[in-house]
């Protein structure tokens, strides 16, 4: 005999569901660089065709200032780039954090769920720009032929 509840499916909530709770409420009042720092070796060319770069989110996390009505989103990116053959070398560095500050008008009725994934979806796509004008900014001051980083793409929930 089998469990029936085997046969039903994961009940979760959707991540985008919980996010619109918050970004119903919320006005964005600035993008705050807080931190950076970079590298490169002196043959690093990223118009090779074997070099690669990768650009990740290393950390979020949020804050909450209910007394003055705001929201604070911490984000930290990276980029690492190198030549296909030395990708755990890599031989250009640049990482960024971010805070993004948010008016909200209220928080009644939000649970810290809600605030999770309004950071790792509204925060991110809100910063994103930001980063990317920054690694086109400091590749090029390092002397490199500007490195952009792709869009920001949103995946299925879990990756």
């Amino acid at each position: 005999m089998s469990n029936s509840s085997e046969l039903q499916p994961e009940t979760r909530v959707n991540p985008i569901e919980l996010a619109a709770l918050v970004s119903d409420r919320v006005q964005i009042d600035d993008v705050i660089l807080t931190k950076f720092s970079g590298s490169r070796e002196a043959d690093t060319n990223p118009s090779d065709d074997s070099f690669t770069t990768q650009s990740n989110i290393t950390r979020y996390g949020i804050n909450k200032d209910e007394d003055e009505g705001k929201l604070f989103v911490f984000l930290d990116f990276e980029l690492k780039g190198s030549k296909h053959d030395q990708e755990n070398l890599p031989s250009l560095e640049v990482s960024a954090a971010f805070v993004v500050v948010y008016t909200l008008n209220s928080f009644d009725g939000l649970t810290e769920d809600n605030f999770q994934a309004f950071a790792m979806l509204n925060g991110v796509f809100n910063a994103w720009p930001f980063w990317r004008e920054f690694v086109r900014s400091a590749t090029s001051r390092m002397g490199l032929p500007p490195v952009i980083v792709p869009v920001h793409r949103i995946g299925k929930p879990g990756k």
